[in-house]
Formats: structure tokens, sequence, C-alpha cells
């Protein structure tokens, strides 16, 4: 539609051009016109004023009347032309006229169709990117739906492990426990406690992060898998189980970052205080003792131990339950030999230990969050030869 508007403006002005030119021929015919009727008055007047003359003049009347006729057949030739042209200047006016008309429908189309490419532009556009989401949002779900799936399958092969080990149980509660006696009862026996002590160790780890296990609902769920009597659908304990999946990675996310930013602070209020240096491996600790008589990597070191949360929280306290730690000095965990080594005998030391030089993204719930920052008081009891028992924990 723009190509066709192009070529009629360009036809217009082929037009306009040549009205113009043909005006200009009208104005000298004109001119010429305006010439030869004064040029015929001007005959007419010595034609009357010859006519009143003698007859002599009469040939040269003639000759002037002569004159005049052509004169006026001149003058009929340019009106005649002079017609024509204004007739071709006002066909070429009105073709111009419509022409110019088309040239406007046609650049009123042109502009209609560009509105409409840039809408469907738009349109497209906004269409593409919403594709674009929608795309992103699927593999996302898809991705999600995926690590569920997976999350899943590995929770089933390991709920269809246990359930072949138990399934070796026998199915039938017996009225009284009767206490294992044969090596097979004993073996069976020891699966069913450890296997206890695993349900117990995830019981606590929901614990912490704020739920309300009933045990004896978690119980009566084991007896029913392993007897083959559940009392709800695989669908409705899978539902249940993702919620709480989901329900404790975000509560595990929380207590975590309580936990970080807890030891944050107080590790950067304690490395400040006077005396505090900073270990090699990373913990800071702070000698609130020195004590006397250097300590032989082979001498058993006796020690009693506070541990606590940066929060203040006691997790275990030596002292109070009477108890002293008694090893060989090459036999402690690396961070506590380091923190053993700086002492002397009956000295004293606070160390406090970041997450990943104590129990890390894990914890041990429920006394001990993830990313816990954890602070130990140790003091040494008494040191003694190889071979050699230190002294109690009141000495």
């Amino acid at each position: 539609s723009q190509k066709k508007a192009q070529a009629l403006q360009s036809q217009l002005a082929s037009l306009s051009d040549a009205q113009k030119a043909k005006g200009d021929e009208s104005a000298q015919l004109r001119q010429q016109l305006t010439a030869s009727q004064q040029e015929a008055q001007a005959m007419k007047a010595q034609i009357a004023t010859l006519s009143s003359a003698q007859d002599a003049k009469t040939q040269e009347s003639g000759k002037l009347q002569a004159r005049l006729l052509e004169s006026q057949k001149k003058t009929l030739a340019l009106e005649k032309e002079i017609a024509v042209l204004t007739t071709a200047q006002a066909d070429s006016t009105q073709s111009s006229e419509k022409m110019a008309q088309q040239v406007q429908e046609e650049q009123k189309k042109a502009a209609a169709l560009a509105k409409q490419v840039a809408e469907l532009t738009a349109s497209q556009s906004g269409n593409t990117a919403a594709l674009a989401m929608a795309e992103q949002n699927l593999v996302a779900s898809q991705k999600k739906s995926s690590e569920f799936e997976k999350k899943w399958q590995e929770a089933s092969k390991q709920l269809e492990e246990k359930n072949k080990q138990l399934a070796s149980l026998d199915k039938a509660k017996p009225a009284t426990a009767a206490k294992p006696k044969s090596t097979d009862e004993i073996r069976d026996y020891a699966l069913g406690a450890f296997w206890a002590q695993e349900m117990i160790g995830m019981m606590k780890s929901k614990e912490g992060y704020g739920y309300h296990i009933a045990r004896q609902q978690v119980l009566n769920g084991a007896t029913d898998m392993i007897n083959g009597e559940l009392k709800l659908s695989y669908e409705q304990l899978i539902k249940v189980l993702q919620e709480l999946d989901k329900n404790s990675g975000a509560q595990e996310e929380k207590v975590k970052k309580i936990a970080n930013n807890e030891g944050r602070q107080y590790m950067t209020g304690f490395s400040k205080q006077p005396g505090v240096k900073k270990a090699s491996m990373g913990y800071y600790y702070l000698i609130a003792k020195k004590g006397s008589g250097k300590i032989k990597n082979s001498d058993t070191v006796g020690v009693v131990i506070r541990e606590s949360l940066s929060n203040g929280k006691i997790i275990n306290d030596m002292t109070q339950k009477g108890t002293v730690l008694a090893l060989p000095l090459n036999s402690y965990p690396p961070l506590f030999k380091s923190a053993l080594s700086v002492l002397n005998n009956h000295g004293e030391i606070r160390i406090v230990v970041p997450p990943e030089l104590a129990y890390g993204e894990a914890g041990r719930m429920p006394e001990i969050p993830p990313d816990s920052t954890m602070v130990y008081d140790i003091k040494i009891v008494d040191v003694a030869p190889t071979g050699g028992q230190p002294g109690s924990a009141n000495k």
C-alpha cells in the first residue's frame, strides 16, 4: 500500500508540472489575443477614417479590411485554442484532485496497516515474553517435581529395605516379651534395638524443629508396616511426608540462620576481649589459668569439660556430673589436643569453635542446631605419665 501511494504521488507531481506548463501557454495566448484585439480596434478606427477619406484610399481600406479579417480569424483560432486549453486544464485539475484524494486514501491505508503491524508486533512480543516465562516456570516445576520424585524414590528404597529386614521378624506380637536367648534371637533383638535408636534420633530431630511427635503413633505406624496392615493409603502417607519435608526444610533454614547469627555475634565479641588469641585451626581461645608443669604427648591428661552453645545453653557439664575424661594427649581429637597443648597441668581455657570445626551444618538435634558455634570451658584436673591414673574431678 505504501508503494502504491508513492506511485500516485509521483504521477500527481507530473500532472502538476504539465498543468503549470499549460497554464503558462494559456497565459501567452491570452496576451496574443489581447494584442490582436487591440490591433483590430486600431484597424477599425483606421477603416472608419479611411471610409470618409478619398476614394484613392479605397484600395488601402480593402487591404486593411483583409488584414482585419485575417486578424479576426487568428483571434477566433486563438480563442478556440484557449477554450481547448481551458478544458484540458480543468480536466487536469480534476484529475489532479482525484489523484490527490487517492494518495490520501492510500496514505491512510498505509498508516492503518503500520498501526496493525505495530499492534501485532507488540502483541507478539508480549506473547513471546509470556511464553518464555511459562517455559521457565514449567522447567522449574519439572525440576522440583524431579527432585521430589528422586527423594521419594530414595525414601521408598530405604523403606523397602527396612520392610525386607522387618519382614523377618515375627508378625504376631507376643503377649509378654521374653528375654532373647538363642543367637538368632539376640541378633534380631539387637537389630530392633538399634533401629529403634535410629527412630528415636529422627523423632528428636523433628522435635528440635518444634514438632510434637507422639511416639505411640510412630510405634503403631512401624508395627502396621511390619504386619502389612497400614490404616492409611500410600498416597496419604506420601502427601503428608512431602509436606513434612517441605515444612522441615523451611524450619531448618530458620533455625540454622538464628544459630549462625548468634554464633557470629558471640565470636565477634569474644575475639575483641583482652588476651584472646586465634589458633591456626581457626578457633579463638582465652587462657584463664596457664597452670604449671609441661605436658608430654605421651602423658595421660584428665579433663573436665563444659560444653555450651553461644547463647549460653549448656549441653554437657562434666563437673556437675562428677566425671573426668582421661586420655593420652595424643589420643584426644585434634581440636582438644590443640587447646590442651597451650596449657600446663591444672590449666584452664575457654575455646570458641565455629560450626565447621564443631557439628557443622548437620548439628545434633534437638540439643545442637545446625551451624552452631560451640563454647568449651576446659579444665585440666591432673596429668600422669603413661600408665598412671589422673586425679578426680574434685582434686
